[in-house]
């Protein structure tokens, strides 16, 4: 018997044409997932469960020698602590109503590709930029189609977040309390039993009067705690407290596209701080008097990040599969699978900045 042609190879018919472009779209709506992406650290995905010795005692021990028959000694670094955690997946589902794809057939090759261009406005960059959230607040941008525990197994760097699934990740990476009062168990270890196992925290009262003292201040703690003293690369903000920052330095912006015609900044663009190499750059996801409700963040927050800390690994990255008829609906549907493992490691060297709203 001849095989009869589903609506979903119609669609699957013209998915070479356009699944490249398609990838990269899905792939690319977040310019804070782009530069953790780029600028994390890869790890062979060699099993889900990722282990790592955590050093916190240095190894060398300096003697003076005065007689010259000085019995030498050494220093035992402690290795007893033991960051954990493991991957986390995701799958997507996109579906279509098989009445607008038979309607968008009848009008040839052009009616079906612009099925595809509306994809965006379906939700398929929905994915990503509900991560960019996660990691940044805790919490997604829309409850009706994923909630906050579908990717509870992934990493936020919020510290008050507590709902993590994943062993090691239950809790936020970055904790907005001073250091010596951090107790948060992260990567399966403790703030409060580890040696050297916190981040670096500071709050603006006014912005006006002591932001960038405040700034500079954490920036230099987050560089005194990295043995190499490399700056942090970026302090993420929410845009409120960018355009807050920009009114400070009397909006000494630099402008990444110098083509653009409007005076809106874009993700892209960047303050530099006064003396380091650190940018500020800001992502739209983070709303603090929505999201930050009850803790310092709720007057505007950032998140100083070295990208090498973040350890990112994908078992399976994120794409597009073929279109199927979804049995018992008169649907079609595509998924989207995204295996990945991710982390924020040695800790201090990183940092959270709360209070840019200040005044």
């Amino acid at each position: 018997m001849p095989v009869v042609a589903t609506l979903a190879d119609e669609l699957n018919t013209y998915l070479p044409d356009v699944g490249k472009e398609l990838e990269d779209t899905i792939r690319h709506p977040s310019d804070f997932i782009d530069w953790m992406m780029a600028s994390g650290t890869k790890h062979a995905f060699n099993g889900d469960l990722r282990e790592e010795i955590f050093d916190t005692k240095k190894a060398v021990l300096t003697q003076g020698v005065y007689e010259g028959n000085e019995r030498l000694g050494f220093r035992n670094p402690q290795r007893t602590q033991q960051i954990s955690w493991r991957g986390h997946r995701t799958v997507s589902t996109l579906a279509l109503f098989n009445r607008d794809i038979a309607i968008a057939k009848g009008g040839g090759k052009n009616k079906i590709l612009d099925l595809y261009q509306d994809l965006p406005n379906k939700g398929i960059l929905d994915p990503v930029l509900n991560l960019e959230r996660y990691i940044l607040t805790g919490q997604i941008l829309d409850a009706d189609v994923v909630t906050a525990a579908d990717y509870a197994g992934w990493m936020t760097l919020y510290g008050p977040a507590t709902g993590g699934k994943i062993s090691g990740l239950a809790n936020g990476m970055l904790q907005m309390v001073a250091p010596a009062s951090q107790t948060t168990n992260t990567l399966n270890l403790n703030k409060s039993l580890a040696i050297g196992w916190y981040n670096q925290y500071g709050n603006i009262a006014s912005m006006a009067s002591e932001g960038k003292r405040v700034i500079s201040k954490v920036i230099s703690e987050c560089i005194y705690n990295d043995p190499s003293r490399t700056d942090p690369e970026v302090l993420w903000v929410d845009r409120d407290s960018f355009v807050e920052y920009g009114d400070l330095r009397k909006n000494k912006l630099i402008i990444v596209d110098s083509t653009r015609k409007d005076d809106q900044a874009s993700n892209e663009d960047y303050h530099p701080i006064d003396g380091c190499k650190t940018k500020m750059r800001y992502t739209r996801q983070m709303n603090p008097a929505l999201d930050f409700i009850g803790t310092p963040g709720q007057y505007g927050m950032g998140y100083l990040l070295h990208g090498s800390d973040i350890e990112v690994s994908e078992l399976e990255g994120l794409k597009v599969g073929k279109w199927e008829p979804l049995v018992g609906t008169d649907m079609t549907v595509m998924t989207m699978p995204w295996h990945m493992r991710m982390a924020l490691l040695r800790h201090r060297r990183n940092g959270v900045i709360t209070g840019f709203l200040n005044n």
